[in-house]
């Protein structure tokens, strides 16, 4: 039996987010390459995104970023979920930003991370609004943001949910998961002393609001609705995007662009 052999357009990936990058012109893109780029090849895909207007990537662990370091790419790169203990101090010498949901990681990281001598690491809070997968409890958010508030060597860089059924429109599901999301943040922002929709450095304000979502809504009625600073996933050539706390439009690419 002979090999199947696989041939990746990666001109169909640049073009997909150049798409996004037009759709969402002021937006940050992050482009996610887990599994191995989704079985296309994280470091060649993750050029090709870069090339075309990404300026994030987004991994699920931390062996797949250290394998686009060891690619040369030096863009930033986004753990989707907590690294093990075992993974710390190799999340730490890779430089990546990171995600946390639980009081003993933040713990974990906060002590490595002096001992290490490794300043302000960037921490995204995850926040299980029904996907039931990773993620704090809504109603642990103000207490986590707290902790990572609190500590000298960590940073609250990022808030974000995953939403279960986003890909099919007009689910109840995924306004009830926005609803529950928008009021955790509204939980830690005031338990913060911050009413801004964000608490976190300027640079930490481009990972602001990551919505793992998308829906139908045309180019003009998603660029209406986004602003400046909106941090923008490209997941299996499909727009997450988010930025306020009353952002609802999502958009998937347009029709006719390469799959």
């Amino acid at each position: 039996m002979s090999a199947s052999i696989a041939h990746v357009d990666l001109d169909a990936i640049a073009h997909n987010c150049r798409v996004v990058r037009a759709t969402a012109p002021d937006a940050q893109l992050c482009t996610v390459v887990k599994a191995n780029g989704y079985g296309h090849g994280s470091v060649p895909v993750a050029r090709a995104a870069l090339d075309a207007g990404a300026t994030w990537l987004g991994v699920a662990q931390v062996d797949e970023a250290a394998v686009l370091r060891a690619g040369g790419i030096e863009a930033p790169i986004l753990v989707l979920s907590e690294p093990g203990p075992h993974e710390i101090d190799r999340a730490l010498a890779l430089g990546l930003h990171l995600t946390a949901y639980r009081h003993e990681t933040i713990d974990r990281l906060s002590s490595r991370a002096v001992e290490l001598g490794v300043p302000s690491v960037p921490l995204h809070l995850k926040i299980d609004t029904g996907m039931r997968r990773i993620g704090c409890e809504p109603h642990e958010a103000a207490s986590l943001a707290r902790a990572i508030e609190a500590s000298a060597a960590v940073t609250l860089a990022g808030t974000m949910t995953h939403l279960a059924r986003a890909d099919e429109p007009d689910v109840a599901t995924t306004d009830e998961q926005l609803d529950a999301f928008d009021q955790a943040l509204s939980g830690y922002e005031a338990a913060l002393g911050r009413g801004d929709g964000f608490a976190g450095s300027d640079e930490a304000a481009m990972g602001e609001r990551v919505l793992n979502a998308y829906t139908s809504q045309s180019e003009e009625e998603l660029a209406a609705c986004v602003s400046d600073q909106v941090f923008t996933f490209l997941e299996n050539q499909v727009a997450l995007v988010a930025r306020s706390l009353t952002l609802r439009s999502l958009s998937a690419l347009p029709p006719g662009a390469p799959a």
